[in-house]
């Protein structure tokens, strides 16, 4: 039951900080509206485990070096 708790309120934390997003300064030489505009080509990205069994645990474990990313399950 703690494990299924903590689960949950780590779920909760990172669901809480991806939905407010922190807007990017616009750098010098564009306006407001050409900045958005370049933001809104970009794609998002996700990461989903290839086996989606409950209580698996994907995602307990991030590391962030650069541009390489790796989940732990």
């Amino acid at each position: 039951m703690k494990r299924q708790v903590i689960a949950l309120l780590l779920l909760l934390t990172l669901w809480l900080v991806s939905a407010v997003p922190v807007p990017a300064a616009v750098p010098a030489g564009l306006t407001t509206a050409d900045w958005q505009a370049i933001q809104n080509l970009v794609p998002g990205s996700y990461f989903k485990a290839s086996n989606t069994d409950s209580f698996d645990w994907f995602g307990q474990t991030v590391a962030v070096d650069g541009d390489t990313v790796v989940v732990g399950g």
